[in-house]
């Protein structure tokens, strides 16, 4: 019983990482100098793409292993 304590919170620090990678996609960056003027900063394509992939996967082997170690106690 201790074993499937340690997968489940596996799956959810990758649930959480996989929401901060969509999260960090999807928002628009901003950029503030010395004056105080706001610059918008964007990422690249590249980045984004990788961000999302990364986020999708880590967000569906989190749900994976959390159905995996509810599914082990019945």
């Amino acid at each position: 019983m201790r074993g499937l304590n340690y997968f489940a919170g596996i799956g959810t620090v990758m649930l959480f990482a996989g929401f901060y990678c969509l999260k960090a996609a999807l928002q628009k960056q901003k950029k503030i100098n010395k004056e105080g003027e706001l610059f918008k900063v964007s990422q690249s394509k590249k980045t984004k793409l990788l961000l999302l992939i990364s986020g999708c996967i880590l967000l569906i082997t989190g749900v994976a292993i959390i159905l995996n170690e509810l599914y082990k106690i019945h």
